[in-house]
């Protein structure tokens, strides 16, 4: 990691420098052909193993990738990270190079970067604009954990999912995603893509506890006071849905009970029973404090691990 008072590259200003660095990372990009318009982009990340986004290229079982030479090459999906919007695509035979890994690189605000792409016939494409927003570790909207917030000053291009944004010195900061934001395009930091592709190339998708449920926030009323003044007005989680055999079902919870407490820790919001399940892991037996008809219960859960996910665009529950 750099630290803050590491020099930093000048600002880019003249074009001809900036189309150097543009060539240095082209080799790296491959495109990926798609049913959507403008197809999406690919990291060659290792030998024979190319990133992209899952949000992108999911109902490609086996993707159709352009590198530079224009000639078409198919690859394998080893597996996709809805989470973090990762995919993983093994491949021989196509025209690039693995990127140069440039450790993990943390830009500032008002930094300029730029993202390189390419069209479906090879051809290479590139965007340019500053990162508009930094911070630390942060959970996506499907609950993926992301080691640096890395937010772009705008959204992508078609066909830039995927692709690899560097700073001015020509070093890869990341791939580019539209996925985990309304507006802005989102950098899935190196050291997240390392992590997550690992996970990918061992098991196929992230190992994540999973209960089996979709909850939403949720206040009722306990009525155990006997008198309305003694009643106590409660926050937690409405369970909306159980998923069958899954560790929640098995345990005998249920669509309406309303989750209080984790371990007797509260629970508000859905990101509050993301951060437990995290924090105890895969085959941990939990306690859960629920609300059933007015009634305070306690059942003990043992966390499985979560199925992988069939396409990105499935909800993520715990």
């Amino acid at each position: 990691m750099n630290s803050p008072s590491a020099a930093r590259p000048p600002f880019p200003d003249s074009s001809p420098g900036v189309a150097d660095q543009v060539e240095r990372v082209a080799p790296s990009v491959v495109a990926i052909a798609t049913d959507r318009r403008g197809g999406a982009a690919g990291l060659l990340w290792q030998a024979d193993v190319v990133v992209s986004s899952a949000t992108a290229i999911a109902h490609e079982r086996r993707p159709c990738l352009v590198g530079g030479d224009g000639r078409a090459v198919e690859g394998e999906l080893i597996g996709i990270d809805p989470d973090t919007d990762l995919a993983a695509v093994r491949v021989s035979g196509v025209d690039a190079r693995a990127i140069e890994q440039s450790g993990d690189l943390i830009p500032r605000v008002g930094d300029f970067v730029f993202a390189v792409a390419r069209d479906v016939h090879g051809g290479l494409q590139a965007s340019f604009g500053h990162v508009g927003a930094t911070g630390g570790a942060w959970r996506s909207w499907r609950g993926g954990r992301i080691e640096h917030r890395i937010r772009l000053d705008g959204g992508l291009y078609r066909g830039f999912n995927g692709a690899a944004v560097a700073d001015c010195a020509g070093r890869v900061l990341g791939m580019a995603t539209s996925a985990l934001s309304r507006r802005h395009g989102i950098v899935l930091p190196n050291v997240c893509i390392d992590r997550v592709l690992g996970e990918l190339l061992q098991h196929g998708h992230v190992r994540r506890p999973y209960l089996g449920i979709m909850v939403q926030p949720a206040r009722t009323v306990s009525s155990q006071g006997g008198t309305a003044a003694a009643r106590e007005v409660l926050e937690g989680l409405l369970v909306s849905s159980v998923a069958e055999d899954a560790p929640a079902d098995l345990a005998g919870l249920r669509v309406g009970d309303i989750l209080l407490t984790l371990d007797e820790i509260a629970l508000v919001t859905p990101e509050d029973l993301q951060q437990r399940l995290q924090d105890c892991g895969i085959g941990a037996s939990v306690l859960v404090g629920l609300l059933r008809a007015g009634q305070r219960l306690s059942l003990t859960i043992t966390l499985g691990d979560r199925p992988a996910a069939r396409h990105a665009r499935g909800c993520c529950t715990p």
